[in-house]
């Protein structure tokens, strides 16, 4: 997840997708708007931009991921899956090039 510091009080998380029609960002503890709190999603499309307040969902991947390696389960995400995501990464990886 991109990423950038706030000055005394840690990270400021947030990921943008970004598609042909709009797109997606989440923002862990930032609303540039001003609203209180984290967990902000925002959709904008030619419709417009949209809020949408998360703090009631529940996030299950961490807590899963965790007891998916304690417990040798694959609840959060398969081991084929997590092998393909290493895969396209390496192979995405190896055909990156410096941009100066």
């Amino acid at each position: 997840m991109p990423s950038c510091r706030r000055s005394g009080s840690g990270r400021i998380a947030f990921i943008t997708i970004l598609g042909t029609g709009g797109y997606i960002e989440v923002r862990k503890n930032v609303d540039l708007a001003g609203r209180a709190g984290g967990n902000h999603l925002f959709l904008a499309d030619a419709k417009g931009v949209r809020y949408v307040d998360c703090n009631a969902v529940e996030l299950p991947f961490g807590r899963q991921l965790v007891d998916d390696v304690m417990h040798r389960t694959e609840t959060a995400m398969t081991q084929a899956h997590c092998f393909l995501a290493v895969e396209l990464a390496l192979m995405a990886q190896s055909h990156a090039r410096i941009i100066e």
